[in-house]
């Protein structure tokens, strides 16, 4: 695909389109992964194509499969499943991320193993948090919640999330769960990224290092730069040091064009830093361009590392050095806090970083 001009995503749409007319009514239509494996494309490529038949009332997502069927046979399906299992509420928001959709679909995977439905609640960056409020008192028979959102969104409403007499799982940090016994969280050691980030450029040799906010300030912002200025106290480089702007991401704003934006701006103001620290490998790939445009190649002039081991990260020009941790495993224990309650050690899991070296760092040891 993608020689006959227009948008991959435009022509896989326009295969499945074909495909659905005279699809068998018993199969599944093929599964993104068989699609990407098949026309060698990409998974957003994908996603976009069966965004938009579903936005059409065309297919609906079979969920926990990793496939989908034609709308023609949503009443058999529904039919034969209909109030058969549990419930489980997944809270995200309402916009296209890699992140949300791995952690949406890693959710379907396990909850359908475990004899459980999902349904989907999708909150977008307009609406109230009161809107999360509405949906699950209205909706009956749920037997539990998993929130994909930053839970400063939620303080307001922690309390109701612990009155619905179901396990609610957090996927990011929260200041405090002590009075909350039915809320658990399931989060990343998003310190730990940060202390590994700031590491691998003061071992690298790095002298003039400074961090970009290339998202807006939240609980994993403030654990970010906790985990950035102990790696500056362990290798005995004072923290003030690091060099920080005033300006971050607003909200609302996406990671890319704050970290483009917050780049340019860095290297006018500051123009020796030789090591850049980002929220996101967003912002990291976004800043490469940012800084070939004053003529700063990366990485012989300037290291980029960012957070999350996104796909484009891997195959950019430098393909970038990220922190990232396993997904798969992080969802497993948020689950198993639903399914399997009885079994829970403590009221928090915290997933561990790790770093994935590649093309964006370059040493400046002497």
């Amino acid at each position: 695909m993608g020689g006959n001009g227009g948008l991959v995503s435009d022509q896989i749409y326009d295969w499945l389109r074909e495909q659905i007319e005279t699809w068998d009514i018993d199969k599944p239509l093929p599964s993104q992964n068989k699609i990407m494996k098949d026309f060698g494309v990409s998974l957003a490529s994908v996603n976009t194509a069966f965004g938009r038949l579903v936005d059409e009332g065309r297919v609906e997502r079979h969920r926990g499969r990793g496939s989908f069927i034609a709308r023609k046979d949503v009443r058999q399906y529904s039919a034969a499943k209909k109030n058969s299992r549990p419930k489980v509420v997944i809270v995200s928001y309402d916009y296209f991320s890699e992140t949300i959709w791995t952690n949406t679909h890693l959710c379907d995977e396990f909850l359908d193993r475990a004899g459980y439905q999902s349904i989907q609640f999708k909150l977008k960056k307009t609406d109230q948090e009161g809107r999360v409020r509405e949906f699950l008192q209205a909706e009956e028979g749920i037997a539990g919640v998993v929130v994909d959102l930053s839970t400063r969104l939620l303080h307001m409403d922690s309390r109701f999330l612990n009155s619905l007499k179901v396990p609610v799982v957090l996927l990011e940090p929260v200041d405090s769960l002590a009075d909350l016994d039915r809320v658990h969280a399931v989060h990343p050691d998003y310190e730990q990224s940060g202390f590994m980030m700031a590491e691998e450029l003061l071992k690298c040799g790095h002298r003039h290092i400074a961090y970009v906010g290339d998202i807006p300030e939240n609980e994993v912002t403030d654990a970010h730069r906790r985990g950035i200025l102990a790696a500056f106290r362990e290798h005995k480089r004072g923290t003030r040091s690091l060099v920080s702007q005033k300006n971050r991401a607003q909200p609302g704003e996406y990671a890319a064009e704050a970290g483009y934006r917050l780049t340019a701006q860095l290297v006018r103001e500051h123009p020796n830093v030789d090591g850049i620290l980002f929220d996101s490998a967003h912002g990291a790939f976004a800043a490469i361009r940012a800084l070939n445009e004053v003529g700063k190649r990366v990485p012989e002039d300037v290291s980029v590392i960012g957070e999350g081991d996104y796909t484009f990260a891997r195959f950019c020009s430098p393909p970038i050095t990220v922190t990232a941790f396993d997904s798969r495993e992080r969802i497993r224990r948020a689950i198993d806090y639903i399914v399997s309650p009885e079994k829970a050690a403590s009221k928090e899991v915290v997933v561990p970083a790790g770093l994935i070296r590649r093309n964006s760092v370059f040493s400046r040891k002497r």
